[in-house]
């Protein structure tokens, strides 16, 4: 079970919270969230309160200051991320609710619009897994964590693609399996590392993220959408 501590004020001062669940109104514990310091497990955190807005990754590390973070506004709400060791399958579909061209991914895939020639990517129906979609390819840009369920418009999510032409949603994809089991192996080790780490699950090679620019090893780690690209955790 992960562990996670959030401060009123950046730098780790002011009140603190601690959790290891689900929160959808940090204002219910703390006025105001700046820093956060991740002891154990994966989170995603969020800029709105009932895990809306804008989504960022983070695994243990200490995460001094919200706008280094990339956050635009003040941590809101958190959900923390189960590991997850079945299968892994989603289907994406070319429109909303489920519409259009239809394509079924099992990994990591670094551009959905070269890989399916398609159009657009407007849903998704999670089956197995956990995953981070981004809005650019090569998982870059804003990313959004997708548990199983049914996904019936990114659009209404607050995702909206650039790539492809005006109010295009391209997406992709990455699961969280990877990124989650290197995770576990550092706590296991006792050690903490300086470097956030991501992987590509068909060749599982390594990439080593700077840590002290305090994007949730994300930026490149689990991106997502403007050519859709997705990752499983």
């Amino acid at each position: 079970m992960g562990k996670i501590i959030f401060y009123e004020d950046r730098n780790f001062q002011g009140r603190s919270y601690e959790t290891s669940s689900d929160c959808a109104d940090m204002s219910s514990y703390l006025s105001r969230c700046h820093s956060c310091r991740v002891e154990s497990g994966c989170f995603m955190v969020y800029d709105r309160t009932n895990y809306m807005g804008n989504q960022f990754f983070v695994r243990r590390g200490e995460y001094s200051d919200y706008q280094r973070m990339g956050m635009s506004d003040c941590i809101r709400s958190c959900r923390t991320i189960p590991m997850h060791r079945g299968q892994f399958r989603m289907k994406i579909y070319e429109r909303e609710n489920f519409g259009g061209q239809m394509h079924e991914l099992m990994d990591d895939c670094d551009n959905m619009m070269d890989r399916y020639r398609m159009n657009d990517c407007q849903s998704c129906h999670v089956m197995d897994g956990h995953w981070l979609m981004y809005e650019q390819p090569q998982y870059r840009g804003r990313m959004m964590y997708l548990k199983p369920g049914e996904y019936r418009s990114f659009s209404q999510m607050g995702m909206s693609g650039t790539s492809g032409g005006e109010g295009t949603i391209s997406l992709e994809s990455r699961k969280l399996q990877r990124l989650q089991a290197v995770h576990q192996e550092v706590e296991m080790n006792g050690t903490t590392s300086p470097w956030g780490l991501s992987f590509l699950s068909s060749n599982v090679e390594r990439q080593v993220l700077r840590k002290d620019l305090e994007y949730p090893l994300f930026l490149k780690a689990l991106n997502k959408m403007p050519n859709i690209s997705s990752r499983y955790l």
